[in-house]
């Protein structure tokens, strides 16, 4: 059965995290700027920063503060107001889906690795955030435990979690919708362009894009079938050009610890590209083995020098 992990969190708690408001009042936004210098980018800390300000101004507050930290800076806009909080897990399988249980959303490992950036990240988020807002997520269907006796081999057949076709499209419209109201609305591009480069590959990843327990990225000749109008306002695909990464490969960012039952996101320094081959989008990253004789070198090392007797055989 596919196992659900959680991202590991910058703090020891799983589900809870600290929370500071600070309140300013006309003139305080120096004050904001020297706070938010002194912030650690991984503190595990959520800051929420109340500006006081004509509610018939548009605030400048995110891109002003954003110049002077590392830590993301957001603006809270679509004030979804929700009985219970969203939670995400990740489902340590490949094939690209997503679905949502209630108020929690399930993002593939597959898809995690192969998402090029944050803004990537969030509309496919939104898509179920979408779900949950609408009320789709209400059914009782797996709530009982006389539909839960079956073996690991049959989950697919007996685990669904899939929407019809027009909650699919209803849950587009609101993702669209709550993307335009949000920091990542002039940030689309990359996500209309990684939904391209994957239609454009669609034929060849007919494994990748059949998803078992949630709603597919593409139908079954891999047209792409979810957030399609975001690729409307996308750049053209050119995989010739290096500084064009519409997709990344599989396996380069999640990495799986299994006796901890958590996956980790793999910070590494970006690295140019040479060749256009090096941008593999959705091919397995490659891998080196490095096999090493254990304790040969040292045996070596540790052991003394010993010399002869000598004999008249040796001197001869």
């Amino acid at each position: 059965m596919p196992t659900l992990s959680k991202l590991k969190p910058a703090i020891p708690s799983q589900d809870i995290f600290p929370v500071v408001g600070v309140g300013e009042s006309a003139g305080g936004l120096e004050a904001y700027r020297q706070l938010l210098k002194t912030i650690p980018e991984s503190s595990g800390i959520a800051y929420i920063l109340v500006q006081h300000l004509d509610p018939t101004h548009e605030s400048m507050l995110p891109e002003i503060l954003s110049k002077v930290t590392h830590v993301p800076v957001h603006q809270i806009t679509n004030n979804i107001d929700l009985p219970r909080p969203v939670r995400a897990r990740v489902m340590v399988t490949y094939p690209l889906e997503t679905f949502s249980v209630g108020n929690t959303i399930i993002i593939s490992r597959g898809l995690l690795d192969t998402l090029p950036d944050e803004a990537s990240l969030a509309a496919v988020l939104s898509h179920e955030l979408a779900h949950i807002v609408l009320g789709h997520n209400l059914g009782s269907k797996f709530a009982f435990n006389d539909r839960m006796l079956f073996s690991d081999e049959s989950t697919y057949q007996n685990f669904g979690f899939r929407h019809n076709p027009d909650e699919e499209t209803a849950a587009d419209a609101k993702a669209v919708e709550l993307l335009k109201n949000s920091p990542y609305a002039q940030k689309l591009g990359s996500a209309g362009l990684y939904l391209r480069q994957l239609q454009a590959r669609g034929p060849m990843l007919s494994a990748l894009l059949t998803a078992h327990l949630g709603n597919g990225f593409s139908d079954t000749k891999g047209q792409i079938t979810r957030l399609s109008a975001l690729m409307g306002s996308a750049p053209a695909l050119d995989e010739s050009k290096l500084d064009q990464i519409a997709a990344l490969p599989l396996g380069g960012r999640i990495k799986l610890d299994p006796w901890g039952d958590h996956v980790e996101m793999i910070k590494a320094a970006a690295v140019s590209y040479t060749s256009v081959r090096d941008k593999m989008p959705f091919e397995v990253t490659p891998f080196f083995p490095r096999l090493t004789r254990i304790g040969s070198n040292t045996q070596a090392a540790a052991a003394p020098a010993v010399s002869a007797p000598a004999t008249d055989n040796a001197t001869k």
